[in-house]
């Protein structure tokens, strides 16, 4: 079976537009949530939990993946649609618990695996947020938006300055002791930095 290609009826790509706030970036709307998706024709539906482009709404396993451009800043807006309960992956929730620290399996903290990024925006394992309003110690990444900019509850944002060679890196879960399940679950696509226009 030949692996999917990208765009079309294959792995969705997040389509950036202008950013309306900040000069020479690309603004990418991502949603995170389960969805199903047939990995093989042979298999039924899976499943899973992954990103999509948010204007698109194409769920697909690996998608939101985002081609960005060296020298073009990116700034990422997630919004956190997971369900609440128990994750699709089992858990043992002992490796998580941290007194004051909910156990919840919908939070998420969006980590650019080989980024070079500014902390505030690196998705460190206490920068996760919720689909309400729960946040992590860490969690800033919506203070370098300009004064008086509120952000929904469950939206996070992030932003890399894409001052890197051309290259291929992932993005992914990273929120404390959930990484594992969430990565697994599907939580996890592609970033590619292209040197070129």
């Amino acid at each position: 079976m030949p692996l999917r290609g990208l765009g079309g009826t294959g792995i969705p790509l997040a389509a950036g537009v202008p950013d309306p706030v900040f000069a020479n970036t690309r603004m990418y709307e991502i949603t995170l949530g389960e969805f199903t998706d047939v990995l093989h024709p042979a298999m039924g539906p899976t499943k899973l939990r992954g990103y999509w482009d948010t204007t698109a709404g194409v769920k697909r396993h690996l998608g939101g993946l985002v081609i960005a451009t060296k020298g073009t800043a990116a700034r990422l807006r997630f919004t956190n649609a997971l369900p609440t309960g128990k994750s699709i992956i089992p858990n043992d929730p002992t490796v998580q618990t941290i007194p004051g620290q909910p156990t919840t399996e919908n939070r998420t903290a969006t980590h650019l695996h080989g980024g070079f990024v500014p902390w505030i925006s690196d998705g460190g394992p206490f920068d996760w947020f919720t689909p309400g309003d729960a946040t992590g110690q860490s969690f800033l990444n919506n203070s370098f938006l300009p004064a008086g900019t509120v952000e929904p509850a469950g939206v996070a944002n992030f932003w890399y300055p894409n001052a890197q060679s051309g290259r291929l890196m992932w993005y992914h879960d990273h929120a404390f002791g959930i990484t594992r399940i969430n990565a697994y679950a599907g939580l996890a696509s592609g970033y590619v930095i292209r040197d070129y226009a």
